[in-house]
């Protein structure tokens, strides 16, 4: 038989022919492992099929979800923490704290130094280096958190506070210590000339009732007087440093510039007192009542005013840094310019805009 009779008789009969064999077989890729159909009729030289045809891919089954699509079974993201910690090593002690504190002082130095317009050098441990003495470093912390500190007895070590403090310009803490140790140096120098307990009664015995008490800049440093009346007194510029009044009657009383600090006069009536310039740092006013009084630019920091009645009292420009107001009422007192920064319990104070 001749292979020329059985070529198809005309190219649409090859088609017709494919067509057919792609529904019927199963294998589709041997159709296409020859690219065209050789005609033994020279008229008929292209080939009658297209090129191969490349079988698509399929498209993925998989139910794996893109990894940037958010699963809604997973718990969501937690917050990044807005309070950047700092790591410091000053002269080989470790401090961590936090951004927020190293920048309370605006003028100092540490607030420069983490500004972000200088660059820091951490080193392999990623501790920031500061080449000074690091042993009194966390008085300035926490002079920085809570502007106030502790009583620092020994004068070594205000001193070489005081350096540090001036070294990092907060200017604050020095004059701080600087007013502590003044105060502790008065009462060194002055011990030997302030009144007894004895001697003070008898003087106060000695004061016709219906005249008023003039004891103005008289030592009265630690002295006990609790329960003592002596309203409407004049104690201007008295040294009443760690003296117990405790619930002692001195209302109207007169303390312009006197210095009571450490003093105890937890429930003292002090209602209607003059306090204008006093040093009254660490003071005791537990359940005090100041109702109405002067305390314009007197120095409260640290004061434990738990409980206080301040309700109308005048403390414009006064330093409250460090206070304790927890339940302290402050109704209508006058707060214009004082320093509250660093005070305690504020939600608890009545009358305190917060």
């Amino acid at each position: 038989m001749s292979l020329h009779n059985n070529l198809p008789s005309s190219p649409l009969q090859v088609i017709s022919e494919t067509r057919r064999d792609l529904i019927g077989s199963p294998d589709l890729s041997r159709l296409f492992d020859s690219t065209s159909l050789s005609m033994s009729d020279e008229s008929i030289s292209t080939p009658l099929l297209s090129p191969p045809l490349s079988t698509p891919p399929l498209p993925s089954l998989s139910t794996t979800p893109p990894l940037s699509a958010p699963s809604s079974s997973l718990e969501p993201p937690i917050p990044p923490i807005s309070e950047k910690q700092i790591r410091i090593d000053v002269g080989g002690y470790k401090f961590s704290t936090t951004l927020t504190t190293l920048t309370a002082d605006p003028d100092s130095m540490l607030a420069a130094m983490f500004s972000g317009r200088f660059p820091t050098i951490k080193n392999p441990e990623g501790y920031i280096f500061i080449d000074r003495d690091g042993q009194y470093f966390h008085h300035i912390l926490n002079w920085l958190r809570n502007g106030t500190l502790p009583p620092i007895e020994h004068q070594i070590e205000r001193e070489s506070l005081l350096l540090e403090a001036k070294y990092y310009h907060i200017s604050s803490l020095a004059d701080f210590v600087m007013n502590l140790d003044a105060t502790l140096e008065d009462k060194t120098n002055n011990r030997a000339s302030q009144f007894s307990v004895k001697e003070f009664l008898k003087l106060v015995n000695t004061v016709p009732s219906r005249r008023k008490l003039q004891l103005a800049s008289a030592n009265l440093t630690g002295l006990s007087l609790d329960g003592i009346s002596l309203p409407a007194a004049n104690l201007k510029f008295c040294k009443l440093d760690q003296a117990s009044l405790q619930y002692s009657t001195l209302s109207e009383s007169m303390f312009q510039g006197a210095s009571l600090n450490y003093a105890d006069l937890q429930h003292a009536d002090l209602q209607l007192c003059q306090f204008m310039k006093c040093r009254m740092q660490y003071a005791k006013l537990n359940n005090a009542n100041l109702s109405n009084a002067n305390l314009m630019g007197a120095d409260l920091t640290g004061c434990d005013l738990q409980g206080a009645n301040l309700q109308g009292a005048n403390l414009q420009d006064a330093i409250l840094q460090g206070a304790n107001v927890q339940y302290t009422n402050l109704l209508n007192a006058k707060l214009q310019g004082a320093s509250l920064h660093g005070i305690t319990n504020v939600h608890h104070a009545k009358g305190l805009k917060r």
